[in-house]
């Protein structure tokens, strides 16, 4: 029932975001005919969280990284998703349902160059979508073998004097055209000091390869590197150990 001056009143919470109508109908009497009236009320949306952490920020390449999404309380929709994008690459969706009694969302997800991870929530009725992003560096793996050694005492590998030890440089995953650099020190004077350094490009294969050869009983080591660069971290192989006789 209206008041004595024709008015009515009450109080509406609103429990969706967007735009909501409002109607007022009176159905006519014996001495006036029926009238409706509306009005529009934007209704702004709540803020929504999710958090992402990933089990680390720099993994050595085929290493699995381990994703959390967090979903922050109030909600009614429990839906969140995970993804992964390769510097350079597309997004791709790694994982989407509804997150743990925890709010939590898991996955797995074994890189191949540096990525970029993001959780998505996308909203509800009451609530506004959100994103976190994490970012996990891929670092390569350089592997240097010697070959065609004639014997081993301790760490050193022995060849004859007079001829050369081939070293075999593999980098993961594939850098072909890269360019790998070896560097040789030599024992003398109760320390290690530069000999040479050369740098060696790699093959279809990610394959490089170079022989060294070295003064007659004088202790040698070498190591190969790749340089960090734009999806990748670089690395160095261990010291090897040689020595001509």
């Amino acid at each position: 029932m209206t008041d004595s001056d024709g008015s009515y009143s009450a109080t509406d919470t609103v429990d969706v975001g967007g735009s909501v109508t409002y109607h007022a109908s009176f159905a006519g009497s014996p001495g006036y005919d029926p009238a409706q009236a509306s009005d529009d009320v934007t209704v702004s949306k709540l803020a929504s969280k999710v958090s992402l952490a990933v089990s680390a920020r720099a993994v050595t390449f085929g290493t699995p990284v381990h994703l959390t999404a967090h979903l922050g309380r109030g909600t009614e929709s429990r839906v969140v998703a995970i993804f992964a994008k390769p510097d350079g690459g597309s997004e791709k969706r790694i994982r989407k349902a509804r997150v743990d009694r925890h709010r939590d969302l898991h996955a797995t997800f074994t890189p191949s160059k540096d990525t970029t991870f993001t959780a998505r929530f996308d909203g509800d009725l009451a609530h506004r979508g959100a994103h976190d992003e994490a970012v996990t560096r891929v670092r390569v793996i350089v592997r240097a073998q010697l070959k065609k050694a004639v014997a081993r005492s301790g760490r050193y590998r022995i060849y004859r004097r007079g001829t050369r030890a081939p070293c075999v440089v593999r980098v993961l995953p594939n850098h072909k055209g890269f360019a790998v650099r070896a560097t040789l020190q030599m024992f003398t004077n109760g320390r290690w000091r530069p000999s040479a350094k050369k740098a060696f490009p790699l093959n279809a294969s990610s394959l490089a390869g170079f022989a060294i050869r070295g003064t007659a009983n004088v202790n040698f080591r070498v190591h190969v590197s790749l340089p960090t660069h734009a999806d990748h971290l670089g690395d160095t192989s261990p010291w090897l150990y040689l020595r001509f006789r």
